[in-house]
């Protein structure tokens, strides 16, 4: 079997006057820890608001999943939730701003039954969190 590595990013301007002051320092701090080649899926957990930013994580790996964040309102036809599959592992994610309560590990359990996945990722706290609940596993990567 041919592993894949998966990258789950999460822009980190989080506010309309960061994206508007600092357009490009996510990108740029982002660019240089990564070659194309080496990364077999991205899924994005919302906010991904620019152009430049899109075609880079195309150009890493085609394979680029998109969920719409709170920033993406011109991104009318993203889904709010994905589900992908590696092997017999499936991964859900979304933005943070989706879920009632993020960070409480009931409602979060919850919202992994409901999606049926083995791991949820959740962005938009800009705070990196793993952990196993309940025997499933859920990552922020912040």
């Amino acid at each position: 079997m041919t592993s894949r590595l998966v990258l789950i990013y999460q822009p980190r301007q989080a506010t309309p006057s960061n994206l508007l002051a600092h357009p490009t320092d996510s990108f740029k701090q982002f660019k240089k820890l990564l070659t194309p080649g080496k990364i077999g899926q991205t899924l994005c957990l919302g906010n991904l608001t620019d152009k430049p930013t899109y075609d880079y994580l195309r150009s890493i790996a085609p394979d680029l999943k998109i969920v719409k964040g709170r920033f993406d309102a011109d991104a009318t036809s993203l889904p709010l939730a994905q589900t992908v599959t590696h092997g017999s592992l499936k991964i859900g994610f979304l933005e943070g701003f989706t879920m009632v309560a993020p960070m409480e590990m009931d409602l979060m359990l919850a919202e992994a039954n409901k999606m049926d996945v083995d791991v949820l990722c959740w962005g938009g706290t800009h705070r990196f969190d793993a952990f196993e609940y309940e025997n499933k596993f859920f990552v922020n990567p912040g």
